[in-house]
């Protein structure tokens, strides 16, 4: 029997192992995580409105929790990652991948920063966890791209999955609960490139809301809710 492509990519990512990963992939990870966080701080000082409302948005929700906004305070892991996928992207010197047309970094390390962070997992863990993420990301966008970028913002849509996979793979969510978690990613994923044409906040609030959606995902497979 044949699996299927998501059974595989699922498959990969429950599976996958910091040990598994070769020292450049390491090194790159390294570096994308490095250079989010110094987005995220950058984002303060660059474009102090739009930094103060991201951190007001989620303060607003009165959640307590273990996950860290990048210049602000804990709360829940789904808005933390709302939170700093918004200042991640807010100066828009975050990484692209080309071929996907992806700004990776902004959706896939707040949610495997923020389920790490509940997890209470290690460095390697976190590393693991952004490579299952820009892998499935980068792949998945590849697949429909360019035609997909016409109506759509890939980073929103496509980064949804990669931010289920790496707060999934952060908390030890097996393939088939993987599996489940990219169909919730799936019928979550949504962004319009309309911004384009006026500048809307909404290009920095895409991220955002890919990496609670994201963790949303994991959350629901944990928890058995069924997804196509």
């Amino acid at each position: 029997m044949t699996l299927s492509q998501t059974a595989q990519l699922s498959a990969f990512v429950a599976n996958l192992r910091f040990d598994d990963l070769p020292p450049e992939a390491v090194h790159q990870a390294c570096r994308v995580l490095l250079d989010a966080v110094g987005c995220a701080l950058a984002a303060h000082t660059e474009d102090p409105a739009k930094a103060s409302r991201a951190v007001q948005l989620v303060a607003g929700f009165h959640a307590n929790g273990p996950a860290s906004v990048i210049g602000g305070a804990q709360t829940d892991p789904a808005l933390a990652a709302l939170a700093n996928g918004i200042l991640i992207n807010a100066t828009d010197y975050d990484d692209t991948h080309k071929r996907a047309l992806v700004h990776v970094g902004s959706v896939v390390v707040p949610a495997a920063l923020a389920a790490t962070e509940q997890a209470q997992g290690s460095g390697r863990d976190l590393i693991a966890a952004i490579v299952a993420g820009y892998e499935v990301t980068t792949r998945i966008g590849m697949a429909v791209m360019p035609t997909h970028y016409r109506f759509w913002h890939s980073t929103a849509t496509n980064g949804t999955f990669g931010a289920a996979a790496a707060a999934g793979h952060a908390m030890g969510l097996d393939a088939a609960q993987t599996e489940t978690a990219l169909g919730h990613a799936a019928t979550q994923a949504a962004g319009l490139n309309s911004f384009f044409e006026t500048g809307a906040d909404t290009k920095s609030i895409h991220p955002g809301k890919a990496g609670l959606n994201g963790i949303l995902s994991a959350r629901m497979a944990a928890l058995g809710l069924s997804s196509p």
